[in-house]
C-alpha cells in the first residue's frame, strides 16, 4: 500500500491526551525496525528504509528502539526518548523545515542515525 512521504502514523488510546509529533530519519544505507515498546496498551513498530523520514506521535515518555538490518540478523543500536524526535512547530504560522539535531550517544553517531527537529518557518 502506498503511504504519502509525510503521512503521520498514530494509533494511540483516546486516553493519552498528551501525544506529541515526532520524526525520525534513517539516515543508514541500511534497512531499520523501529519500535516503541514501553507504553501500556500500545504497541508501535514500523520499517524505516534508508533515507526514509517517518512522523509518528507518541507520548514524551516512550522510548523509540532502533534495529539496524544487516546480513538477516537485527540488532538495537539505538534507543532514543521520543521527547528528543518532537516535532516543535513555530508560532509564526504552519510551515515547518526540518533539521538534524546531535544524537543521544556514539552509537548513534556511528551508525548514522539522526534525530529530526523543527526549527525555523519554511515548507516540508
Amino acid at each position: 500500500m502506498f503511504q504519502p512521504p509525510h503521512q503521520v502514523l498514530s494509533a494511540f488510546p483516546k486516553r493519552h491526551k498528551h501525544k506529541i509529533l515526532c520524526s525520525y530519519n534513517n539516515t543508514t544505507p541500511h534497512i531499520q525496525i523501529i519500535k516503541i515498546t514501553n507504553v501500556r496498551d500500545f504497541y508501535f513498530e514500523k520499517v524505516v528504509f534508508p533515507n526514509q523520514r517517518i512522523l509518528f506521535d507518541a507520548l514524551p515518555e516512550a522510548q523509540l528502539e532502533v534495529f539496524t538490518s544487516e546480513l538477516m540478523q537485527a540488532i538495537v543500536t539505538d534507543r532514543i526518548l521520543c521527547q528528543e524526535l518532537a516535532v516543535q512547530q513555530p508560532e509564526t504560522g504552519n510551515r515547518l523545515i526540518i533539521s538534524e539535531a546531535n544524537c543521544l550517544d556514539n552509537t548513534s553517531s556511528f551508525m548514522g542515525l539522526s534525530k529530526i527537529s523543527i526549527k525555523e518557518d519554511a515548507l516540508f
